[in-house]
């Protein structure tokens, strides 16, 4: 597995990510079961695979082997646009499912973050409170 560092932070990230599962769709378009998600976390990270991307309650089939502040596994964690009041509650919720310190990069949209500046102060905040590490802002175009 190739591994590359993550912007100016230390983190040696694997060049391929595990995607959330989405939740939502078990069983349907061709989405795994539970069972099986599991069984696929694992396998990643037998392949060397260290960064897994949260998002739609993906968080909840992570097998326990790999949740908890292990060092080399990393989590990203895309909360789009919440409230400033909504973005504790989110991240909070993801680190007792995972049983970790912090969310290692917490991706949102960009129009959002610079709109929006009680959102800016909470994600502040949040890595202040160590809870957050890394921020990732995801480009949205309005439509014309």
């Amino acid at each position: 597995m190739e591994y590359r560092t993550f912007g100016q932070t230390e983190m040696q990230l694997s060049t391929v990510a595990l995607g959330g599962l989405l939740a939502r769709y078990e069983g349907l378009c061709d989405q795994p079961w539970p069972e099986e998600k599991g069984r696929v976390y694992l396998r990643a990270a037998e392949l060397g695979i260290n960064l897994f991307d949260m998002g739609y309650g993906d968080e909840v089939y992570i097998p326990d082997e790999l949740k908890g502040n292990h060092g080399g596994r990393y989590f990203s964690l895309k909360v789009g646009g919440p409230s400033p009041n909504q973005l504790k509650e989110i991240v909070d919720k993801h680190l007792l499912n995972l049983r970790r310190d912090a969310i290692d990069i917490l991706r949102l949209h960009h129009l959002n973050y610079v709109e929006d500046e009680g959102l800016a102060e909470g994600i502040d905040q949040l890595k202040q409170a160590g809870q957050v590490r890394s921020v990732c802002l995801i480009r949205h175009y309005r439509p014309d």
